[in-house]
């Protein structure tokens, strides 16, 4: 069924809140968009009563940082301002984020979050070199590790994204987010024995997140197993009643019911032990 699609999560941005990506997105699901990393803290020398400190090039340009971070939060407070003015704010972060790198050209988050700009702005080709960078100078460091992953898949190379999403689980395993953006390219590609057992994976962390089962519902009744994708819808409904994804499961659940009336009727699966 070539309308059953899959949800992203978008990973952190060095441990702020999570924000929804998707890949490709249900037709009333919105791109949620990357939250900056936190400030840094710039410990500039003591200096006399009212005199101003003098900054080091490194900490002049974790001012910079932070402002570029004020500006990036800024700009994903859709309620309140138009299309213009988050564009504006996102150039202004990205001046304030390459003035920190010209100073310290070294500075990881940096790097990261002109990335997270990027993809913010539906470019992900141009993300994938700022997140490379900030890998190329920390392997492990997980925002850009995360980034780069969901850049690659969205400029086409997924090979490449399962196998970065896949270190991420193995370094940081009680991450729902990572078993989740893992799992959505599996079904992406079509691997959905993989994709199962990495949706369960995130549910073994987190057993209340809608987007994970209602991506598990997908790929039950994309292979007509109704009884099982009937249960992960209910169970999409509960977590969020009244959601746009409580709605779309609600509809297919009336689908189910049209095509696999015996079943349906039935009694329901039992419940899962975890």
């Amino acid at each position: 069924m070539n309308n059953l699609r899959p949800l992203i999560l978008m990973p952190l941005c060095l441990a702020l809140l999570v924000s929804l990506f998707t890949h490709p997105l249900p037709a009333d699901a919105k791109w949620g968009f990357p939250k900056a990393t936190k400030a840094l803290q710039a410990t500039p020398k003591q200096m006399p009563a009212k005199a101003m400190p003098l900054l080091s090039p490194k900490e002049e340009a974790v001012v910079l940082y932070n402002e570029g971070v004020r500006l990036f939060q800024a700009s994903q407070d859709n309620s309140t301002q138009s299309i213009g003015d988050t564009y504006r704010l996102r150039q202004d972060a990205k001046k304030a984020f390459n003035n920190a790198l010209k100073l310290n050209p070294e500075l990881v988050e940096a790097h990261s979050n002109l990335g997270y700009i990027e993809l913010a702005e539906s470019h992900a080709k141009k993300a994938v070199p700022y997140f490379e960078k900030a890998v190329a100078l920390n392997a492990k460091h997980e925002a850009s590790v995360a980034g780069l992953a969901i850049a690659l898949n969205e400029s086409g190379n997924p090979s490449r994204a399962i196998e970065l999403l896949t270190s991420l689980t193995k370094w940081y395993p009680e991450s729902e987010r990572h078993w989740f953006n893992l799992g959505t390219i599996f079904q992406q590609e079509s691997r959905n024995e993989e994709a199962i057992d990495a949706y369960k994976r995130a549910l073994l962390v987190n057993p209340k997140h809608p987007p994970t089962f209602f991506n598990l519902a997908t790929l039950y009744h994309e292979s007509k197993q109704a009884q099982s994708a009937w249960t992960y819808y209910e169970r999409c409904i509960q977590m969020d009643p009244g959601s746009a994804l409580a709605l779309q499961s609600q509809n297919r659940i009336l689908q189910l019911e049209k095509s696999f009336p015996d079943v349906i009727n039935s009694k329901p699966p039992i419940e899962e032990k975890r």
